[in-house]
């Protein structure tokens, strides 16, 4: 199917119904290492961070809402 421009203006209507945006700072030459940790494990960055997050929180006995863990996490 080729690209049109109204597709991406859907996506990111949805993107911005689902979805909360955080943005975060990194030292300089560490996201190249956790893209790689990532792809090692055949998920995102994004998905790496969420993961990471919650199951620090989890540790931590904080209640995360139903769901987003187990989204992000992938058993291998």
């Amino acid at each position: 199917m080729p690209y049109k421009p109204s597709n991406n203006k859907h996506v990111n209507n949805y993107v911005k119904k689902a979805y909360d945006r955080i943005s975060i700072f990194v030292p300089k030459g560490t996201l190249d290492a956790y893209k790689q940790f990532a792809a090692e494990r055949g998920m995102s960055v994004n998905a790496l961070f969420n993961t990471a997050v919650n199951e620090l929180l989890l540790k931590n006995g904080v209640e995360i809402p139903k769901g987003t863990y187990e989204k992000n996490h992938r058993q291998d």
